[in-house]
């Protein structure tokens, strides 16, 4: 099975789709696993519990 930062790091390196922005949504919320998720080209890393819906919502409009 392909975990998240895989995807991540196969849609980034691909030339067709690396323009894409990705906002990693997850609960993890580690230091290290936010760092990996910007690293690997992540627009922005939130953690489900510390944003409601329309949060999340809003901060998808901001990168379309």
């Amino acid at each position: 099975n392909m975990d998240g930062f895989e995807a991540l790091s196969i849609l980034k390196g691909n030339p067709e789709t690396s323009s894409i922005p990705v906002i990693i949504l997850s609960n993890l919320g580690s230091k290290e696993d936010i760092e990996k998720g910007l690293k690997l080209g992540a627009s922005d890393f939130m953690i489900k519990s510390q944003f409601d819906s329309n949060e999340i919502i809003e901060k998808i409009k901001s990168f379309l």
